[in-house]
């Protein structure tokens, strides 16, 4: 069986995206696919400026709306796009096999499936993750994100918050030295 992954019928300019709009450079370099040595694309290069830009932009991204989505609705999204490559998921295949050279077997069984796949499992790990931070909501909506900081309080000797019973001795073996 033969499996062809026709070339696009223009060359393809990937620009960054930044701050909500596709930038371009003047600095790019073709994209050359390992199977037939053809441009695949022409990707622009971001410069030292833009990807400071980029920072920024996605700093003032988290101090807005996007800051504020609940892990719940992250995690609807990361799924929708789980869901937009499952649909897709032969086109993903082409691309891949195209820009890698990957078998395509590999490609389908391993790149894009598991980009499927980590897509969903991060954005249930995201709702499930409990121990180090959880989300909770003010009686007026606001988000509030609780965390656990594990640091030591003293180096070379073990300590709890609350000390199992077990625990009363310190590293040297001296009974109840903690509580001196």
């Amino acid at each position: 069986m033969t499996i062809s992954f026709p070339l696009p019928p223009t060359l393809i300019s990937l620009r960054n995206y930044v701050d909500g709009e596709f930038v371009s450079t003047d600095k790019h370099f073709d994209n050359i696919s390992p199977l037939h040595g053809k441009v695949l694309a022409q990707v622009h290069e971001a410069d030292a400026a833009l990807v400071d830009r980029a920072v920024q932009a996605a700093r003032k991204a988290l101090a807005g709306p996007w800051g504020q989505t609940s892990v719940d609705e992250r995690a609807k999204i990361l799924h929708r796009v789980a869901d937009v490559i499952e649909r897709r998921f032969d086109e993903f295949v082409a691309a891949e096999v195209a820009d890698t050279g990957r078998p395509v077997h590999q490609a389908r069984k391993l790149d894009v499936f598991r980009a499927i796949t980590n897509l969903r499992t991060f954005a249930d790990l995201g709702k499930s993750a409990h121990g180090d931070f959880f989300e909770t909501r003010t009686a007026d909506g606001d988000n509030l994100m609780n965390y656990t900081v594990r640091k030591p309080l003293r180096s070379g000797r073990q300590h709890f918050a609350v000390e199992p019973a077990n625990s009363l001795d310190d590293l040297e073996g001296r009974p109840g030295a903690h509580l001196r």
